[in-house]
């Protein structure tokens, strides 16, 4: 990570002053009622389908639910989530944690060297990614409609690579085209978000699923961990 970029997502949020004056939480920000579905007409622009946030710092999260599919990219430190499940996941420096709509989670209080960036996505600017990807791929076919999906049984896809350049290539890419909006800008993020997909799928080994697959799902994750353990020598 660049190390301007770095410091400028480290700076304190407006809320995040606020917190550190004792101010508590305000869910009202974030949902219309203490169900706590945070909406994402309430972050992302008119006419968009993506944005980016920093993760909120020195407070925890209670469980919590999204109308959309969030993406958190750790950029420092780490962050620990909860999901409804009750399987616990802590995501380090450079790793990537995808959280399908309406699945619930909370996370831990993250500190000042905590910092992370959501990428909040509705799930239609998908769509070219899955067409890049194509649907004769087993695991880029299963991988984004459970990402569209909202009875999907999977609640998220883990991805420890933080040892993969290109993939934190094209992440940065996408942070500094999101913080430097131009007329493109949406085109060349639904270009790379389909790029950032290809990537994930050409490292299948940096995945890791939900333990809590309900049995309905048992064949498709046998064949996910069929390409994960077989990648180089399996055929469709």
């Amino acid at each position: 990570m660049n190390a301007a970029l770095l410091d400028s997502l480290s700076q304190l949020t407006a809320e995040e002053q606020r917190l550190l004056d004792g101010g508590p939480l305000l869910w009202e920000a974030y949902a219309s009622d203490a169900s706590f579905l945070v909406e994402s007409d309430r972050f992302i622009p008119a006419n968009q389908m993506i944005t980016l946030r920093p993760h909120t710092r020195f407070v925890a999260f209670p469980m919590h639910r999204h109308d959309y599919v969030e993406i958190l990219y750790m950029l420092s430190g780490k962050t620990v989530h909860t999901m409804e499940t009750g399987e616990t996941i802590t995501l380090c420096a450079n790793e990537l944690l995808l959280i399908n709509c309406r699945r619930a989670h909370r996370i831990a209080a993250c500190g000042k060297e905590d910092v992370a960036v959501n990428f909040i996505v509705q799930p239609a600017f998908f769509d070219f990614a899955l067409e890049m990807i194509g649907s004769h791929n087993v695991l880029g076919q299963f991988l984004i409609d459970a990402l569209r999906n909202v009875e999907s049984n999977i609640p998220y896809l883990y991805f420890q690579v933080a040892d993969v350049l290109p993939i934190q290539c094209l992440l940065e890419s996408m942070i500094y085209s999101l913080l430097e909006p131009n007329a493109g800008g949406q085109r060349i993020l639904r270009a790379s978000m389909g790029l950032l997909f290809l990537h994930l799928l050409a490292n299948p080994q940096h995945m890791r699923l939900s333990a809590t697959v309900s049995k309905s799902n048992s064949l498709v994750v046998q064949l996910l961990q069929e390409i994960q353990y077989r990648y180089q020598t399996i055929s469709f």
